[in-house]
């Protein structure tokens, strides 16, 4: 499989995002804030013959295999990649209210996700999108 190279770039302005993990193949960035209880992390894996659209909708289905509910799932443009955003929240909101958005895109048989969650506050998804705005896959 051929790896293209990436920048992940985390806002960081009260220092709370750590590295959680060593890199590996499959998950080469992993980061969690324990202040605000988020993780934040991109997946890489082989997508030979898949598209953006089909990788989305494994994710989506699987979410919702899951228990999560979709709030929202459309296609958006972030630094010249187009990639399906999905939005999601757990079913059980009372018991662990939480949240996930994930952005997935498919480029030279590489299936991309970068996934951010947490607990649902008003500042996730803010949180999220700043992250999600610095993508870029090359």
């Amino acid at each position: 499989m051929n790896y293209f190279k990436y920048i992940f770039s985390i806002f960081n302005d009260d220092n709370s995002w750590h590295p959680a993990q060593q890199p590996n193949e499959n998950t080469p960035v992993v980061f969690l804030d324990k202040i605000h209880n988020r993780v934040a992390f991109l997946m890489m894996q082989d997508a030979e013959g898949q598209s953006t659209d089909k990788l989305a909708d494994v994710v989506s289905t699987n979410t919702k295999n899951r228990g999560g509910k979709i709030v929202s799932h459309k296609k958006v443009n972030i630094n010249g990649n187009v990639f399906v955003f999905i939005d999601t929240v757990s079913a059980d909101r009372q018991a662990s209210p939480t949240a996930a958005t994930m952005w997935v895109t498919v480029k030279n048989n590489v299936g991309y996700g970068f996934v951010c969650g947490g607990l649902q506050t008003n500042d996730l998804a803010e949180a999220c999108g700043m992250i999600a705005t610095t993508l870029q896959i090359k």
